[in-house]
């Protein structure tokens, strides 16, 4: 198609799309030359986003919607049947029919074994296509199911509009990837731009092709340092990728400066000790800028965490996709590559102050966490973030505390169960509460603070907090 024949559709299409939607037919009706339907419509569709403009169900362009997107309350059970069956495709392709018996399936299995020892020792990964096939394997509906459980952080407070411009760096085999298109509505505009320089990105690229007409997806195989972020974008991802940067924390606030004044920065990690506790290094250098918007939120201007803070989010398991059923059942131990359970630290930062939960209660009335050393044996009143699940196993219930001035880590030890204090049950997880009366304890196991909730102290959560006061 000759470049004036373009323009001319073009400018056509540009004029059309702030009047009434309008199909690539009639705008065949207002140009010079007779051209198929199915080339003006390739054509729009090439330009859609920098137009601005989706294609509607019964094939005519219109103009995205002004409303926010809507938060999914129903928790994710399973990984979608489409893509476990593409990821078969791909695995038959690439070893046979039976690729989870036999030598392959004995590769397979030794490989998923040494990229676990090796990020557990926090070794480095190299992924070849054998490698990236084993790590899609074990951990791509994980990651695909954590994607949309962060996202709802955001849709709930409805500040994920309808044209979006992502870049994932390292986007790896595509489970956040994945998540996220899967989580938007087919009337969202949307520019995936995936930055991935392993074999990682031929899975990538296959998993992402039939991704809809108005997701328009860009992959690039360089290294996040060698990538150039080209403009402004809604969100930029990190995921799982940060422990493989030689210097996370100058990689990561070089991108924050590319992320919208009303966009978010997420950043995940698995949610074992060593990477998590170095996903909060890297949040708390990009926070004396950007404003940490969920879930490690400061209560106290002015101050700094120095905590290890190991804090991840646990959310509910998923069913087990045949494809790790099927490399599993030929192993010598059981459950051994099963890897259902959903759980990953993350965290999300903003230029525009937005805090997913908020509270209204003066803080000079309770005590800093910073403070806690001088209280110890006294009752104190404090407003914190609850920041695990029950720790406990059994025992006294246990979860951990922030409030973004604790120079240690802090616990809520819960040696009573009360109806004035079962709040710290109901919360969840990132939410805000306010603790009166609990006692304050040394703990020399983990040279943290434990805060003790008997019978004489009473939690309420933040919502409440106006009531409560």
């Amino acid at each position: 198609m000759e470049d004036n024949l373009k323009k001319e559709i073009l400018s056509n299409v540009k004029y059309l799309k702030s009047i009434r939607p309008f199909s690539p037919k009639e705008i065949g009706g207002y140009i010079s030359e007779e051209i198929d339907a199915e080339e003006i419509r390739s054509l729009i569709l090439e330009n859609a986003f920098k137009i601005g403009i989706i294609e509607n169900t019964d094939g005519s362009f219109s103009l995205p919607g002004e409303d926010p997107i809507i938060s999914k309350d129903a928790p994710i059970r399973k990984f979608p049947q489409g893509h476990v069956k593409i990821l078969e495709s791909m695995l038959e392709n690439k070893y046979g029919d039976e690729w989870f018996k036999g030598e392959s399936g004995k590769e397979i299995r030794e490989r998923i074994r040494k990229i676990k020892n090796k990020y557990y020792c926090r070794e480095e990964v190299s992924y070849d296509e054998d490698n990236a096939f084993a790590y899609a394997i074990y951990h791509l509906p994980g990651y695909y199911a954590a994607m949309q459980y962060i996202l709802n952080n955001l849709s709930e407070k409805h500040i994920i509009g309808r044209k979006l411009r992502v870049l994932d760096v390292g986007a790896g085999v595509g489970g956040p990837a994945l998540g996220f298109i899967d989580y938007i509505p087919q009337d969202v505009l949307l520019e995936y731009n995936a930055v991935e320089p392993s074999e990682s990105k031929t899975i990538l690229e296959e998993l992402l092709r039939k991704s809809g007409e108005n997701v328009h997806i860009n992959i690039y195989q360089k290294t996040a340092e060698e990538f150039e972020p080209d403009g402004i974008y809604d969100i930029i991802l990190f995921a799982n990728v940060i422990s493989e940067l030689k210097d996370p924390v100058s990689v990561v606030r070089k991108y924050s400066e590319f992320v919208a004044k009303t966009g978010s920065m997420i950043l995940i990690a698995p949610a074992d000790k060593n990477t998590a506790i170095e996903l909060r290094n890297v949040e708390r250098k990009l926070s004396e800028k950007m404003n940490i918007y969920f879930p490690d939120i400061c209560l106290w201007t002015g101050k700094k965490s120095r905590g290890k803070n190991w804090s991840f989010e646990v959310m509910p398991e998923l069913e087990i996709p045949s494809f790790q059923e099927k490399i599993d059942k030929e192993g010598e131990r059981t459950g051994e590559f099963l890897n259902i359970d959903v759980q990953v630290a993350y965290s999300i930062l903003r230029w525009d102050q937005k805090t997913k939960f908020e509270h209204v209660f003066d803080v000079s009335r309770v005590m800093p966490l910073s403070d806690s050393h001088t209280q110890v044996t006294k009752r104190v009143d404090v407003i914190a973030v609850k920041l695990s699940h029950d720790l406990s196993e059994g025992k006294n219930a246990l979860f951990l505390i922030g409030d973004g001035s604790e120079k240690i880590d802090h616990y809520i030890v819960v040696v009573k169960k009360t109806l004035e204090n079962r709040s710290v049950f109901e919360a969840s997880y990132g939410e805000i509460i306010l603790i009166k009366m609990a006692l304050v304890l040394w703990n020399e196991d983990e040279n943290a603070c434990n805060l003790v909730i008997d019978g004489q102290t009473t939690i309420e959560r933040a919502k409440c907090i106006e009531e409560f006061i």
